[in-house]
């Protein structure tokens, strides 16, 4: 069984941070488990003394948690800046690059904005993310990568996809489930109709899992192909991503 965890992430001072778990089946099954819930976990991250199984206590995942045979951690939130913007902050004010861009090609085409994943996303699905740099949303990266490399390092399994080769029984990957929303119908629909009452970020949250489950059972084929695919980074990006990151973004009807 793989364990699929949604993290909705909330900024660093706040105290939304939704969170849900799903158990996808190696016959494709995907059934909620534990209990959804909104927590603040932006001290933890700050301390540097986040853990899975705290998240998994959260949950109260139980038993589910320990045997799980492969966990994927779903984070609504992006994972990577644009390489543009960590060189323009990081450089000295003599060797500030330009932005080699007309401002008038639009807001996504602006390095210092976004990231080839996020344009690769708005090309696909005519939804623009926001940008993770240069927009409030800036406080919820800078959050979700400290997580990120908290869980790294206390936990030798985890793995940051696809800053790293996905090849242990943890993976970490970001999402984006605000695209459910252009498609709320089949998987998704009917798994929040079987969770009940849920708040914006746990709804979130559930949508994250429910990627992560996606993302699991397009890249082992267990249980067929019963659920959508996600979008994965071309070849002549696979260098890029590695750097800026990639959203698993799922690939749904019509899209």
């Amino acid at each position: 069984m793989t364990l699929c965890i949604g993290w909705d992430v909330g900024g660093w001072h706040g105290k939304r941070d939704g969170l849900a778990a799903l158990a996808l089946s190696p016959d494709g099954a995907v059934d909620p488990v534990g209990r959804h819930c909104t927590v603040s976990l932006g001290d933890l991250v700050a301390r540097g003394a986040l853990t899975l199984q705290m998240m998994a206590e959260r949950l109260e995942l139980g038993t589910t948690f320990g045997s799980a045979t492969r966990l994927i951690l779903a984070v609504d939130a992006p994972l990577g800046f644009p390489r543009a913007f960590v060189q323009a902050a990081s450089s000295r004010f003599d060797a500030v690059p330009s932005l080699n861009v007309p401002l008038t090609e639009g807001w996504i085409k602006n390095p210092l904005a976004y990231r080839e994943t996020d344009r690769y996303v708005f090309e696909k699905t005519e939804k623009q993310p926001l940008s993770p740099s240069l927009n409030a949303l800036a406080n919820n990266t800078s959050k979700a990568r400290a997580a990120c490399a908290c869980l790294r390092r206390k936990d030798s399994r985890v793995r940051i996809a696809p800053f790293e080769s996905d090849d242990s029984e943890v993976a970490v990957i970001e999402v984006y489930p605000a695209l459910w929303k252009k498609d709320m119908s089949g998987v998704a629909v009917e798994m929040l109709d079987r969770v009940g009452n849920t708040d914006k970020d746990q709804k979130d949250a559930y949508l994250a899992a429910l990627t992560a489950a996606c993302y699991e059972q397009a890249r082992t084929a267990a249980g067929g192909q019963s659920l959508p695919s996600v979008m994965t980074p071309p070849p002549g990006l696979s260098e890029v991503v590695r750097v800026e990151g990639w959203i698993y973004a799922p690939v749904l009807r019509g899209r």
